[in-house]
Formats: structure tokens, C-alpha cells, sequence
């Protein structure tokens, strides 16, 4: 079992020549942020098993309404805050299924939320495609109507 820490950090060792990588111990990722951390008995698996029973892909998904690929990119990629920090979903690998605990996705989404006491404000919601299209045509025709832009 290999398990997957939450938050990414910038620096981390980097593949190559010096033994590192997927034969040799931590791989890395983009920005050097390590994708596995330790193994077989590692004080992270202990701590994940410690929180509760492991917890599939689909069943977080089910829990969080979308769909299990979402969850798994959670897992290998994260997700970008507010602050361009990365944040990860604990998980780690039994039998070639990933598997997280119902902790770890709590941590996971507390994660991504905006810190008041911090003065982080909440990031402004991206418009969908079709809303922006139909502003952006409004505003054509008001400048077309009122100007004849």
C-alpha cells in the first residue's frame, strides 16, 4: 500500500540518475511534488487505516454527486485554490484499486475553502459557456442599438 498526502509542496525530489523515481523510491510529479510517500507500513497508511474503514473512488463520488473519474483526478492531480496552492486527496493503492477515508476527503474539501481569518475572500464563480455568450450578445446589441458600434 502506498499512500498519497493532500497538500503538494514546491520542492521534492526530483527523477533521474541518483536512484529516484519509480525504481529507486519517491517519483515526482509536475513541480517536483512527490506521488508516493513511502510504503508497505508507512506511518500514512497507518494513520488513513487508523480514521476508518478505506472508501473507493465511486462511493466518494456517489457521496459528493460527480463522477469517479473527477475523484481519481483529485488523487493524481488535485485541484488548484484560490491561492494557486495544489491540493491532493489523501488516498493510496490496495490491489490496484485506489482508496481514501471519509476524513480524508473532509480534509480535502475543507482544504479548498477560503479562510475568513485570513482575508481570503471566496473566488468568483466562472460563468458558464452559454451565460457568457448571451452577455456578451446583449452587450453587442446594446452597443450596436445605442452607439452603432
Amino acid at each position: 500500500m502506498t499512500p498519497h498526502t493532500g497538500q503538494d509542496t514546491e520542492a521534492g525530489p526530483q527523477p533521474g540518475k541518483d536512484g529516484s523515481g519509480p525504481a529507486g523510491g519517491p517519483a515526482s510529479g509536475p513541480a517536483g511534488v512527490p506521488h508516493r510517500v513511502g510504503g508497505a507500513g508507512d506511518a500514512g497508511v497507518d494513520r488513513l487505516l487508523a480514521e476508518g474503514p478505506p472508501v473507493g473512488m465511486a462511493a466518494v463520488a456517489r457521496q459528493l454527486a460527480v463522477d469517479p473519474a473527477t475523484v481519481t483526478r483529485w488523487c493524481h492531480r488535485g485541484v488548484r485554490r484560490a491561492d494557486g496552492a495544489a491540493v491532493r486527496l489523501e488516498h493510496w493503492r490496495v490491489g490496484g484499486r485506489l482508496v481514501t477515508t471519509h476524513p480524508a476527503v473532509r480534509r480535502f474539501v475543507a482544504a479548498q475553502q477560503p479562510d475568513p481569518a485570513a482575508g481570503e475572500a471566496s473566488p468568483a464563480v466562472p460563468r458558464p459557456p452559454a451565460v457568457r455568450r448571451r452577455a456578451d450578445d446583449h452587450a453587442r446589441r446594446t452597443l450596436r442599438e445605442r452607439y452603432g458600434v
